[in-house]
């Protein structure tokens, strides 16, 4: 009798492991795709330097959360006059060709980027920096 008593209790704490070990793959199952998403912060935005593309116009592009569903972009002076403005549900934008020739040309600009909510409110921005090209560059 003990040994049927012992084996049910053995069966018994075998399922209870096994219920244990399920429930934590699933809360790891669900906690998994944020601990291996990578990209910053929600509000954090992150500028990466221009490009300018084959076309002569400048692309621009810069890292934030993929859940951020929308971006703002500035381009100012350098004495804070707006030259530039868009949104963008994508990290990137191709500049116009007037403003990508000042910048081409050396034209002190300065650019920022805001992350926005669903509903158009600003929930964080990069710093404003300078946008300019590495280097020498030739007009194509």
């Amino acid at each position: 009798m003990r040994d049927r008593a012992s084996a049910w209790a053995n069966l018994r704490a075998r399922r209870l492991l096994s219920l244990a070990a399920l429930a934590a793959l699933a809360v790891l199952g669900l906690a998994l795709p944020a601990l291996l998403d990578n990209s910053p912060p929600i509000g954090t935005v992150l500028l990466n330097p221009p490009a300018l593309g084959s076309n002569g116009r400048v692309n621009i592009s810069w890292r934030a959360n993929a859940r951020t569903p929308r971006f703002l972009v500035e381009v100012r002076s350098a004495d804070r006059i707006p030259r530039f403005a868009a949104s963008s549900e994508m990290p990137a934008l191709q500049l116009p060709a007037d403003v990508s020739g000042e910048i081409v040309d050396g034209s002190s600009l300065v650019w920022t980027v805001t992350a926005l909510d669903a509903d158009g409110h600003p929930t964080g921005a990069s710093a404003t920096e300078a946008l300019g090209l590495q280097g020498s560059v030739k007009r194509p």
